[in-house]
């Protein structure tokens, strides 16, 4: 049976054209079925997708020149150390600071004022800044406020501007310090009566902030008007 089928004339032109198509032809496989598609499109569909892929590389390069490059930085990126923390610290503008406390006080007493307390005042330009503020404030015995104040309270208030707690008398205040020499004496030391009667707080060079008595306003007087009067300075700071 297949000899005969082989030696049949039409078998033989079908075997011819399988031929011929198998040779002129190439298969492009799309899943499972086979197409038969002539060679010259088969090389047309390849030069094709060169030239494609050619162009699509192009345009990416043109489209990445035109691109300006940005970074975004995670949120779990670990925030760098410190290695070495440094600062200066500036001396405070102690005339100014002055003259904001004592704005009706001359100029030349602010300036021996901040010339006594020195480029680093510390709590001395606090407790002086504090006192020199209640200035023109009426004296008000036992009174402690800008309503109203008196001699002990002055320096009372002055001293609890940096946390010093003091006692509302003469005699506690001078006796909480230590008694040194006027060339020792500095801005926001205690000036005292030798009686215990008065107390005020000193500004250097001379001169001294006090609620002195009654229908007086607090304000700063020269040691020269204490003539006559036994007197002596108390230190309560450790400067």
């Amino acid at each position: 049976m297949r000899s005969s089928l082989h030696a049949h004339p039409h078998h033989s032109w079908l075997r011819r054209r399988s031929a011929r198509l198998l040779a002129g032809t190439t298969l492009a496989i799309t899943g499972c079925l086979a197409i038969a598609l002539p060679a010259h499109a088969a090389t047309l569909n390849a030069a094709a997708g060169s030239a494609q892929a050619s162009v699509s590389s192009s345009l990416s390069s043109s489209a990445a020149a035109s691109v300006v490059q940005s970074l975004d930085v995670s949120d779990t990126v670990a925030a760098p150390k410190i290695a070495r923390e440094t600062f200066t610290a500036l001396p405070p503008d102690v005339p100014a600071l002055l003259q904001q406390a004592a704005p009706q006080t001359d100029a030349a007493t602010l300036a021996s004022t901040a010339s006594a307390l020195g480029a680093t005042p510390g709590q001395r330009l606090k407790i002086v800044s504090t006192a020199l503020s209640y200035l023109g404030t009426p004296y008000v015995l036992g009174g402690a406020s800008h309503s109203g104040i008196d001699c002990s309270g002055l320096t009372m208030q002055a001293y609890a501007s940096v946390g010093i707690g003091l006692s509302h008398g003469v005699g506690s205040q001078d006796r909480v310090g230590h008694t040194i020499s006027a060339a020792e004496a500095k801005p926001g030391d205690l000036l005292v009566f030798d009686n215990e009667q008065h107390v005020t707080l000193y500004l250097g060079n001379g001169l001294m902030v006090a609620a002195r008595e009654p229908g007086t306003q607090v304000q700063i007087e020269p040691l020269s008007a204490w003539s006559g009067i036994g007197y002596h300075f108390t230190r309560l700071l450790g400067d």
